[in-house]
């Protein structure tokens, strides 16, 4: 096993000593440096300690100049926090090992990981939903690498970051197309609760617009498609005019389509019928919901998503059908 492939392992994060702990991350801290120590020493490039003016001064432009903290540049590079903070206060005078003089250099100068944080109400509705659809919270951490338990943290939050945002908006674009295998997560989620007497609403109740929005309420589609979709406009217009909105969507040009996938028209341009052929066509094909949305300029990704669970269009059915 060369350098290239054996990379360095983080830290434990409950023990310092990694020598005298017993746990599996500590054994294999301590496994991997005396591995890099034979090759270091075989190749006479082995240094025990180094000087910690470079590293000293590297950890203050970081944080003085770009705006990291400790505990970033610590998870960044793989070093406890305490070691940080001594190096860069000059607590450490009489060096610091190579290892960790490598793994603070490496940290490259420039911004931090974004941590700007946003309300989690969309966070929210995008789990319940899926759970409604018979998703598990280890099924849906799982889509991103985490666990269930981080699922669970972050139902009990009123913010989250962008990134983690991202990442379950990612799981959601993915899962809520599919029924989920868990027949125990859709039964309770379907089970009435105090501030939800039907239930978590399902991946059908929202749209991209409401799914963020605190003042939206979830759609069941109780009320024909013409009221659900003009309620702000049903005071003012008549029955027949709503009638003849409810009969435009559903009108439908095959010429309208094929404009559409050659990029002439834009999903706005299309009827609720020619939209579905369209997506129906594109997902024959094999087109992600990105790929769809940049090609019918339909926004982003998850707008397709939403306008394929509301209308049926399932990739295996689609397949099916074909």
């Amino acid at each position: 096993m060369n350098a290239m492939t054996d990379r360095r392992p983080p830290r434990c994060a409950d023990h310092r000593a990694q020598r005298k702990a017993g746990c599996q991350p500590c054994r294999r801290y301590d496994a991997w440096g005396k591995r890099d120590r034979r090759r270091r020493a075989a190749a006479g490039t082995w240094e025990t300690y180094r000087p910690v003016d470079e590293a000293c001064t590297h950890l203050r432009q970081l944080t003085d100049v770009h705006g990291w903290t400790c505990g970033q540049i610590a998870a960044r590079a793989g070093l406890c926090i305490d070691d940080v903070q001594d190096i860069r206060g000059g607590r450490r005078t009489r060096g610091i090992l190579a290892v960790t003089h490598d793994a603070i250099m490496g940290v490259p100068l420039g911004p931090p990981p974004s941590t700007r944080l946003v309300p989690a109400v969309g966070v929210h509705r995008m789990i319940r939903a899926l759970c409604r659809h018979g998703w598990t919270y280890n099924h849906i951490a799982g889509q991103f690498g985490a666990t269930g338990r981080t699922l669970d943290s972050v139902m009990h939050r009123d913010q989250v970051t962008v990134a983690m945002r991202a990442k379950i908006a990612a799981a959601y674009r993915a899962l809520a197309v599919t029924p989920g295998p868990s027949a125990t997560a859709r039964a309770r989620a379907a089970a009435p609760k105090p501030d939800f007497p039907r239930g978590w609403p399902g991946p059908m109740c929202w749209t991209p617009e409401t799914i963020d929005d605190p003042a939206a309420e979830p759609d069941w589609g109780d009320a024909p498609t013409a009221f659900r979709r003009s309620a702000c406009k049903a005071a003012a217009c008549p029955i027949l005019e709503l009638r003849h909105v409810h009969a435009r969507r559903w009108q439908y040009d095959a010429a309208a389509v094929e404009q559409a996938l050659l990029g002439i028209r834009t999903a706005r341009q299309l009827t609720t019928a020619e939209r579905i052929e369209a997506v129906t066509r594109l997902v024959r094909r094999g087109e992600a919901d990105d790929v769809i949305a940049a090609r019918l300029r339909w926004g982003k990704g998850e707008a397709v998503t939403a306008f394929r669970v509301q209308h049926r269009i399932m990739p295996n059915l689609v397949g099916q059908a074909a």
